[in-house]
């Protein structure tokens, strides 16, 4: 092996490629090699077994150790005519936040003389002080301490609180029968969880709740919300249970889209209003079985954003109660048909749950880096265009977060939860400009990677590719390989860069050379087990994923494996599980090696 310290990288440097004749050839595993010694020999066969697996068109992988670069190479094609270098492209998806924006942002913040990792993010003297104050406060106002409503067949109206509680009551009153009890979820939800609840004409209590990208259900009463039926699982993840459920949605629309869920006591459909001012009818597993959605108004002066929760009375007529404290009647298409706004009062301690304005105000740029701001995954341009009344490709960043603080929860006080968050990173879009006076793209380069001699080499997505850009690829109906436009990244900070295996681990080996491994950490390296550190990333045409092993590690055969990195880099998105198995094998390979 050619062992060498990592040099600062040219431009464009030498490719070594061969001509594949014609879109068969996609199917090869490999160009035809050189001569290889017996470890790269074993490399490859391990990459052509992932290949020939997963179906990966192409992949470049490396390795180092001690900062010294101990193999780098490209296997299969970059487009349907060019194989794969070592210093090919792709797409890394989520990489980029543990190979870019965390340690641009960490940087920044080092550099910066009135920023911390400590600052805050709102508030008075805050990175963004009042700028979000009023997104703020409608998010706040819809999601506590309200998470849900239902009416039962005697007019009865039962609400549940963010702190754990519910009460009975009137529409205008709502714990005018009985004082607040607590409540009991399924086992891993918790009342953030909770999407829309209503009750059906036997008095069984149906609960909709988001369960990381799905929608679940479960029935039960009002204090035990799933005694009749357990939460349903998903058939949509790998290995799916026996008796699996999946929640049809109308197309186009997601449960974060939902404002309200009521059932009729006269038949027992489900009516689900949603964010664009539609509405559907269907039953608890499809929301739009009996009708498509139509349009819904609401009061003057107030929109869907307004909404807490809707429901059905015993006559049929629909309620619906909002963020500023008035509640009206009406029927599905205009909810205040039959009552005009009025007030509602609720019960004092109902307050006492999680205080949101205090999160937000907690709120650090350390907690977005380690992903334990509270944020969920990711933020919803289709959602923010609708709001603003734009097209989606014309949505900015700024607009993008108004919309998560206005319709997304938090999940958990700051710095007390990881909860792995796209926007959460995507806002240092927004963030950069206030901290080091230049927007993220251009201090990234300029700042970041330019010194290390990879400004040239680790780019954003662009819709006009560089001869070194390797195509993306996704699987048709037939399972055939289809090639993917080259497109312009929404959010450049969160997963928009391309880059080779070969510049991840010389970045990752440059970081380690300037900074600790906690600090790694703390710029959203994320732990990969046994003290390991790593990331991986997937989108549409590129996976990539990168694993440090720390000083001291050794496998259970006694392998010494300190220092070692490797990455790979795919043009097809493909499984996490299958990526760090490879990486695995590969710099168990390496590190027998002596």
């Amino acid at each position: 092996m050619n062992r060498y310290r990592l040099p600062r990288m040219a431009a464009h440097p030498p490719r070594t490629t061969c001509r594949l004749p014609a879109l068969a050839a996609l199917l090869a595993l490999s160009c035809p090699a050189l001569a290889a010694d017996p470890l790269e020999t074993e490399i490859q066969q391990l990459v052509n077994q992932y290949r020939t697996t997963y179906k990966i068109p192409g992949l470049t992988v490396s390795v180092t150790r001690d900062g010294m670069e101990l193999f780098a190479k490209g296997y299969g094609i970059a487009s349907d005519t060019t194989a794969m270098s070592a210093d090919t492209r792709t797409m890394i998806g989520s990489v980029t936040k543990a190979a870019v924006t965390g340690p641009s942002g960490y940087q920044a913040l080092a550099q910066s003389p009135s920023y911390s990792l400590a600052s805050r993010l709102y508030g008075t003297g805050a990175v963004f002080g009042q700028k979000f104050a009023t997104d703020l406060t409608v998010g706040v106002q819809r999601h506590t301490p309200i998470v849900g409503i239902g009416i039962n067949k005697d007019n009865k109206v039962h609400t549940w609180y963010a702190n754990g509680t519910v009460s009975v009551g009137a529409s205008n009153h709502l714990d005018q029968y009985e004082p607040p009890v607590p409540y009991s979820l399924p086992a891993g939800r918790k009342p953030a969880d909770i999407i829309g609840m209503s009750i059906a004409s036997n008095g069984m209590v149906y609960t909709w709740y988001r369960n990381g990208g799905e929608l679940t259900r479960s029935v039960g009463t009002a204090t035990d919300l799933d005694q009749y039926e357990k939460q349903t699982t998903s058939c949509k993840v790998d290995n799916p249970a026996p008796d699996c459920k999946d929640i049809d949605l109308p197309g186009g629309r997601s449960f974060y889209n939902i404002v309200g869920i009521g059932i009729a006591k006269s038949n027992d459909h489900v009516y689900t209003w949603y964010d664009d001012g539609t509405y559907s009818v269907g039953y608890s597993l499809d929301l739009d079985y009996h009708a498509a959605p139509k349009a819904f108004a609401t009061p003057a002066g107030l929109t869907p954003y307004d909404i807490r929760e809707i429901d059905i009375a015993g006559n049929d007529h629909v309620y619906a109660w909002y963020r500023n404290g008035k509640a009206s009647s009406g029927y599905s298409a205009k909810l205040d048909h039959y009552l005009a706004p009025y007030a509602y009062q609720v019960p004092a301690s109902g307050y006492s749950g999680d205080n949101w304005y205090a999160w937000y105000a907690d709120m650090t740029l350390q907690d977005l880096l380690r992903h334990e701001a509270g944020f969920t995954h990711s933020g919803d341009l289709a959602g923010a265009a609708v709001m603003f009344g734009k097209d989606v490709e014309d949505v900015t960043y700024e607009e993008a977060h108004r919309h998560m603080l206005r319709t997304r929860p938090l999940l958990a006080a700051p710095g007390t939860k990881y909860n792995y968050s796209n926007h959460g990173f995507g806002l240092w879009t927004l963030i950069m400009p206030v901290i080091a006076g230049k927007p993220f793209l251009d201090y990234a380069r300029d700042n970041y990677l330019k010194p290390m001699g990879m400004d040239k080499r680790v780019v954003v997505a662009s819709a006009t590719p560089a001869a070194n850009d390797a195509v993306g690829y996704t699987l048709d109906g037939n399972g055939n390989y289809k090639a993917l436009p080259f497109k312009e990244t929404s959010s450049p900070a969160a997963g928009g860069f391309r880059a080779s295996a070969r510049s991840l681990t010389r970045i990752s080996s440059s970081l380690l050379g300037q900074w600790g491994w906690g600090e790694l950490r703390n710029m959203g390296w994320l732990p990969a087990g046994d003290g390991r550190l790593g990331h991986e990333g997937a989108l549409d045409g590129g996976n990539a994923l990168v694993l440090l092993y720390p000083d001291g590690y050794k496998t259970d055969g006694g392998l010494d494996m300190t220092g070692i990195h490797v990455a790979i880099a795919a043009n097809r998105w493909n499984n996490d599980a299958a990526d760090y198995a490879l990486a695995e094998e590969i710099a168990t390979k390496v590190a027998a090696v002596k």
